[in-house]
């Protein structure tokens, strides 16, 4: 993750202390990609190690772990990391994924999406579904109906607009 996103996902959580219980714990989880998922092994160490968590806030990928993180799913969490590929999540993938070019940015797709005027290098509208197959709406009730208090909240860097945005359990 970006040292920028770092700081602006560090500067909403010390912004908005009401979202913090007076007491239990809180596990924050930053983005980065597939390298989001050390955040799932460092949720489930803290569960094994009797080190529960009321909160979890995720940024990013870390936005995507937490609910499985929070309801300690942690074989489905790993399931999704390594299965999940670029095909599941981009109808049109921004990057190489194979041979030499990996990591880098599709040009013929990349020219095309700016002289169309997208905003985005690539499109990820297969994101929903995949979400969808590891995380059920049965598992969103158990955390909002849950006796244990228990809450999941997204943050978002909209760094096109310079804002951080937030999205709680509790709000829906």
């Amino acid at each position: 993750m970006k040292p920028t996103t770092t700081i602006l996902a560090i500067l909403f959580l010390l912004s908005i202390p009401n979202l913090i219980p007076a007491q239990g714990r809180v596990l924050v989880i930053s983005g980065g990609g597939a390298r989001g998922a050390w955040g799932g092994g460092l949720a489930q160490a803290l569960h094994e190690s009797g080190k529960d968590y009321q909160v979890v806030i995720g940024t990013s990928t870390g936005s995507l772990l937490a609910p499985l993180a929070v309801i300690d799913s942690f074989a489905r969490l790993e399931e999704a990391y390594t299965n999940v590929t670029h095909k599941d999540i981009f109808n049109v993938r921004p990057f190489y994924t194979k041979g030499k070019k990996k990591g880098q940015v599709r040009g013929f797709n990349a020219f095309w999406r700016i002289i169309t005027g997208r905003k985005t290098l690539g499109e990820s509208k297969r994101l929903r579904k995949a979400i969808t197959e590891y995380f059920t709406e049965a598992e969103y009730k158990t955390i909002t109906e849950s006796p244990d208090s228990l809450e999941i909240i997204a943050t978002v860097v909209n760094l096109q607009a310079d804002s951080t945005e937030y999205k709680s359990s509790r709000d829906y």
